[in-house]
């Protein structure tokens, strides 16, 4: 399925040194698909986390670069691609995707003969990193990470951005502050202060259960009472795609709450379950609606709704 997909497996070291040489077979097929001129995307951090960072990026993107431009006469490029989401966790988010200037690895590799692989490849990935964390909202200082975050979230919580791009602008610009004074020995003291604030207050919000979504609105009671009622007035439609999607809902909430560590994993989990799920729900209504001499178009209307349910029903809990 992936392979129709135009997907292709890379082996990590955690998986096992003994799996690592399947790379070589992946890699001969990524070199044929950028020898006829294909792009080809890569995940450079090699893995992921729900934060506004980046993790060290791996050297095998531009190791597969200058193979290529070794075995084929043609410039190759790296295109760096920034990924800003509206928010990591919410269903029905927005994400924007911003594309950085391209580095030509062939004309570098011409530029710099004299270069030892270990310095090309410190020297490229630097230049990569430099260039992802402009299209981002990109947090470098991993120790005071979430102080800074809730800061930032704080200073911008009652402008209403008028899109994801604004917003990631906003975002950068009070970063980009803090990182100044953490440099400014006169205002690093004051900087400090803010943060513990932020921090203080971030856990109040928390065990309050208010998001930060709820900061900048205007009239916040009457955007209260308004979607109250509209939910009352949809109740009866609602009220059954979210029994329909009960069931996948019930597996992936224990599976993410019970099992799954990584958080930032759980969007997956709930996809495959809703994808797995929901055929099964299908075709026991088929059985069950045939048994009973249900009207097709009744079991038909059933089965559909058991694919739709659960976004429906996710779109009823955000509001």
């Amino acid at each position: 399925i992936l392979r129709y997909l135009k997907i292709v497996p890379l082996v990590r070291v955690r998986d096992g040194l003994s799996n690592v040489t399947k790379n070589y077979e992946t890699m001969s097929e990524v070199y044929t698909v950028l020898g006829d001129g294909i792009p080809f995307c890569m995940f450079p951090e090699g893995t992921h986390r729900p934060m506004h960072s980046l993790l060290s990026l791996k050297k095998g993107i531009f190791r597969m670069a200058i193979e290529v431009d070794q075995l084929y006469d043609r410039d190759v490029y790296v295109v760096p691609v920034g990924l800003e989401y509206g928010d990591y966790f919410r269903f029905g988010s927005s994400c924007l995707i911003q594309i950085g200037d391209a580095i030509n690895v062939s004309s570098y590799m011409r530029e710099h003969p004299d270069e030892g692989d270990a310095e090309t490849y410190r020297n490229l990935l630097g230049i990569l990193k430099e260039r992802m964390s402009e299209l981002i909202t990109y947090i470098p200082d991993d120790d005071n990470y979430q102080a800074i975050w809730d800061y930032t979230r704080i200073k911008t919580a009652g402008r209403r951005p008028s899109s994801l791009q604004e917003r990631l602008k906003n975002n950068r610009t009070v970063i980009s502050s803090v990182l100044k004074d953490f440099d400014n020995a006169d205002a690093a003291s004051l900087l400090e202060a803010k943060l513990n604030a932020a921090k203080e207050f971030n856990n109040m919000r928390k065990a309050e259960g208010i998001s930060y979504r709820s900061f900048g609105f205007k009239h916040p009671l009457l955007r209260f009472v308004g979607k109250t009622l509209l939910a009352l007035i949809l109740l009866p439609i609602l009220l059954p795609f979210a029994i329909f999607s009960a069931l996948p809902m019930i597996v992936s909430g224990f599976l993410c709450n019970k099992l799954i560590k990584d958080k930032a994993f759980c969007n997956s989990v709930r996809d495959v379950v809703i994808f797995l799920l929901a055929p099964i729900e299908a075709i026991i209504t088929l059985i069950v609606g045939l048994c009973c001499s249900v009207a097709w178009y009744d079991i038909l209307l059933l089965m559909l709704s058991f694919f739709v349910a659960p976004a429906i029903a996710y779109c009823c809990l955000e509001w």
